[in-house]
């Protein structure tokens, strides 16, 4: 069977699984679900802890040892396997699949990867201890679900605040979710229970946000010029040097003045297979490709070249004002105007 982290309190009331595996891109959910299962496993005698860990796959010679050999004992045993990669390897695999099937009465085993490929989610293990056992999976919060996932966690310690509140501190942590639950234990500690105002927010919680030059770049090829801009108004506080952010953005400039001229005789599949670009960024790309135009492409290139004369001392223009511009240029070209930015000596 397969659950959700949000179901694991339900699922731990009922008997425990002979095998549970954690997978997931949710690393906080997975965590406290995980540690829900340990505490819930010392309850029910499973005292001794074996743990083998393994990279690219393990020895399933020592999951049979460990497993079969372990009813000389009193005591249960609970065996943790990490799978960073999510792959076990053939002699892991086959291990798992036995495991699965004719589990030892005496042991509990808890298999724990990152986020699986739909390669992997398709093999015979993962089918197996499905099949057998229960598969907890964990998901990213919608950002928009972030202000409701906080004030849940802000109950569990007696606190609460209205939506101003919560949309102030969904803003600051912006689906970090490891950042939120920091924050609220921070809030705690301050203010113990209680009603909390926004001021009690604004003045507790600084921007927790794990922003960088390259999450500027996705925000503007996405067209997201909020989010863009909100990005670059960190970086430029948290005193990022304006010439790493123009690196940044000009590197994805031409790249795009390269794609653009090559979509006039070559189809985007295959300018976007050329071009060599991960799998995951090709719907970003794709998205700014169909917003910009090769005339739109030298615009920037010529904007960031007056960005590096700023920079450089070359003229009196305010680099940030023109990375601004820059972003809203990126991001929503039809809203762009001739600039001042552009005229001024």
């Amino acid at each position: 069977m397969r659950i959700n982290t949000e179901q694991v309190t339900q699922h731990l009331k009922g008997k425990l699984a002979s095998i549970y595996l954690f997978t997931g891109a949710e690393p906080l959910q997975l965590q406290e679900a995980y540690d829900l299962l340990i505490v819930e496993a010392r309850k029910k005698g499973f005292n001794t802890r074996t743990r083998l860990d393994a990279n690219t796959g393990f020895d399933g010679s020592l999951l049979r040892l460990h497993s079969q050999n372990f009813s000389l004992l009193s005591d249960q045993q609970l065996i943790e396997i990490s799978l960073p990669a999510g792959n076990p390897g053939s002699s892991g695999s086959e291990a798992l699949c036995e495991y699965a099937e004719n589990p030892p009465p005496d042991t509990l085993l808890m298999v724990r990867t990152g986020k699986l490929e739909s390669s992997a989610a398709a093999s015979k293990w993962i089918k197996m201890i499905e099949k057998h056992g229960v598969i907890i999976q964990s998901w990213p919060i919608p950002l928009d679900k972030i202000p409701q996932w906080l004030a849940k966690r802000l109950a569990l310690v007696h606190l609460q605040t209205d939506k101003h509140g919560l949309n102030l501190l969904a803003e600051r942590i912006e689906g970090n979710l490891l950042a939120g639950a920091q924050a609220v234990e921070k809030l705690h500690l301050l203010y113990g229970e209680g009603n909390l105002t926004v001021e009690h927010i604004a003045t507790a919680i600084s921007d927790s946000a794990q922003y960088d030059v390259f999450a500027l770049v996705d925000a503007g090829l996405q067209g997201n010029l909020e989010r863009c801009l909100h990005i670059l108004n960190v970086l430029q506080e948290e005193g990022v040097a304006a010439a790493i952010v123009l690196w940044a953005m000009l590197r994805e400039i031409r790249l795009l003045a390269t794609l653009c001229f090559q979509l006039k005789s070559i189809p985007l599949v295959q300018v976007l297979n050329q071009a060599k670009i991960w799998e995951k960024r090709k719907p970003l790309v794709a998205a700014a490709l169909q917003r910009i135009s090769l005339e739109s492409t030298y615009d920037l290139l010529e904007k960031a070249h007056l960005i590096d004369r700023a920079i450089k001392g070359g003229s009196d223009h305010d680099p940030w004002e023109g990375l601004s511009q820059l972003c809203l240029q990126l991001a929503k070209p039809s809203l762009i105007k001739k600039s001042t930015y552009d005229n001024r000596s």
